[in-house]
């Protein structure tokens, strides 16, 4: 039956649905032998009507940054062809596409589906400024990985919102490297650079913080990672002139 109504769903039959979940007792959430469920397939076919009603029975995507990735696709799309000179079908018919994917989208965050950490991270993933800088800053948002996050897909000026609101780079030694990698303003760079530097910094800091009297005044906690003290990278001497220097180039 999960199958069946992730089929009849991507088909946009809300009456049908609407059966299968009533008479035949099909669970909403149900997966299909491809791992998605019918919220999911509503949403991958645009069929906006039948996904905002999926959501109010209690539908979640089973795929949510999949879901949360096409939406913003289709949402980006709109604007971009509603800023064009093309055909006004074409841009009458990305318009209300983008229009549906806007409702879809409060739809399942006012439902609880998706979470600000879900939304935040497929934003930074994408590289969508306005999107990161509406999300922060957000209580209780989740700070892991999503530095490493923007800097391995390029995201600069991502990065640098990030670590402006407090986030901290898992890896710094491999971040550092990728933002040397990233095309952008120096400035930018070098802003990135010297906040992953202050980063590291506090957190190794925090990592020897004076313990309780009668202990040994050690990090909290030892990694067996080279390089990484307390769970935090310890740069060798002459890394972060190495970096200056890069980003001076």
């Amino acid at each position: 039956l999960a199958s069946l109504l992730c089929d009849v769903c991507g088909h946009g039959a809300t009456a049908s649905a609407a059966f299968l979940l009533d008479e035949l007792r099909a669970p909403v959430n149900g997966r299909s032998h491809r791992g998605d469920a019918c919220t999911d397939r509503a949403i991958a076919w645009r069929c906006w009507d039948t996904a905002e009603w999926l959501i109010s029975r209690a539908g979640v995507p089973a795929k949510p940054h999949a879901a949360l990735a096409g939406l913003l696709d289709v949402m980006a799309s709109g604007a971009a062809r509603a800023a064009s000179v093309g055909g006004m079908g074409g841009v009458g018919r990305a318009v209300l596409g983008a229009v549906g994917a806007t409702r879809t989208l409060k739809a399942l965050r006012a439902s609880g589906a998706v979470s600000a950490e879900d939304l935040l991270t497929v934003g930074v993933q994408r590289g969508d400024v306005a999107l990161v800088e509406e999300l922060l800053p957000g209580p209780g948002l989740s700070q892991e990985g999503l530095v490493d996050l923007a800097l391995c897909h390029g995201h600069l000026r991502i990065a640098g919102l990030l670590l402006r609101h407090g986030f901290c780079a898992r890896h710094p030694q491999q971040a550092t490297s990728d933002a040397l990698s990233c095309t952008g303003p120096r400035l930018c760079l070098r802003e990135v650079l010297d906040l992953l530097r202050a980063s590291a910094a506090l957190e190794l800091a925090e990592a020897f913080l004076p313990c309780p009297i009668g202990e040994d005044p050690a990090p909290r906690e030892l990694c067996d990672e080279p390089g990484r003290t307390g769970g935090c990278f310890v740069p060798p001497q002459g890394a972060a002139s190495e970096a200056d220097r890069h980003a001076d180039e």
